[in-house]
């Protein structure tokens, strides 16, 4: 059987939350919900990958290391593995005129279904929510009877930027771990061909970087954005609005307003900085919850 100490050994960084997870995995105690509350691009997808990999691979001796490998990068579509996501995209796309409508909720009862039927090939079913900051209140209220009474064959792992976008009835049931931002030999290790700029700006994320090294276009894209949101104050109001056009999808909105909170986060601190914080994560909030896409936007850069 696979050694638990060598579970994370392709996971960079994150010395607390490795030791926690195998200490869990080597005493057979690991809750059966989890929170991976931390900053995105920083390995807490990896980290459930991997815990899935292992629960997965109970009672089989794994000697190849390319076998492992292979098992690692097949995780994904595990038969006993639920990636939320990945069957909210397949909804979304490809699902009935209904299941395209809320696909969010469509998913949490596909994933209800999931968790309530015997494991396949494993011991275990695990049902990762990445992206749990996009789950609706009404998709979260869906799972709190799985998480009340969950089968002890199961596992649920939630993947957020911090457990305060959950709703307390889940947050109270679940084990909280924290990812924190990879430092920058860390993240130097993984991309040595990244820019000390590029780490800088990344806030300590290695796949941001490795987006940034891989793709020049979308770090110049990224630098733009930057640029804007450290001179927002002083912009126009023609320049305002045509910012506030460029974005015709919620989650590139998202993004752009995300970009701003970390910019604005590293500059002093005094009022208007902190009022300026609260109007993005406020718009953040609106945006997700479906307000007028453009109105949002509007509003908030012209507030700045």
């Amino acid at each position: 059987m696979e050694e638990v100490a060598e579970v994370f050994s392709d996971l960079i960084g994150q010395g607390a939350a490795k030791r926690w997870l195998t200490s869990c995995l080597s005493s057979g105690n690991l809750p059966q919900a989890l929170i991976f509350a931390g900053p995105e691009g920083v390995g807490r997808k990896t980290a459930a990958k991997l815990v899935a990999e292992w629960l997965h691979n109970q009672g089989r001796d794994i000697v190849d290391a390319s076998l492992r490998s292979s098992m690692t990068n097949k995780t994904r579509v595990h038969p006993d593995t639920f990636w939320y996501s990945q069957v909210w995209r397949e909804m979304k796309e490809h699902g009935s005129d209904e299941e395209k409508k809320s696909p969010w909720m469509h998913t949490a009862h596909a994933m209800i279904r999931f968790l309530e039927m015997s494991p396949l090939s494993s011991k275990y079913k695990v049902a990762i929510v990445d992206d749990g900051e996009k789950l609706t209140e009404i998709a979260q209220n869906a799972l709190l009877k799985t998480f009340e009474e969950p089968r002890g064959d199961s596992v649920i792992i939630f993947i957020v930027p911090n457990e305060e976008v959950l709703l307390p009835t889940i947050v109270s049931r679940a084990q909280v771990v924290r990812f924190g931002p990879l430092s920058h030999d860390e993240i130097k290790q993984v991309v040595p061909e990244a820019s000390d700029e590029q780490i800088k700006a990344s806030g300590g994320s290695v796949g941001l970087v490795k987006n940034w090294a891989e793709m020049p276009a979308e770090w110049e894209r990224a630098r733009e954005v930057r640029e804007f949101w450290k001179n927002v104050r002083a912009a126009d109001v023609t320049t305002k609005f045509q910012w506030a056009m460029r974005f015709k999808e919620r989650d590139e909105a998202v993004d752009f307003i995300k970009t701003g909170i970390q910019v604005w986060r590293g500059m002093l601190p005094d009022g208007r900085v902190a009022e300026g914080l609260e109007r993005m994560q406020m718009a953040v909030q609106q945006i997700r919850d479906n307000v007028n896409l453009r109105a949002a936007l509007d509003t908030l850069l012209l507030a700045l």
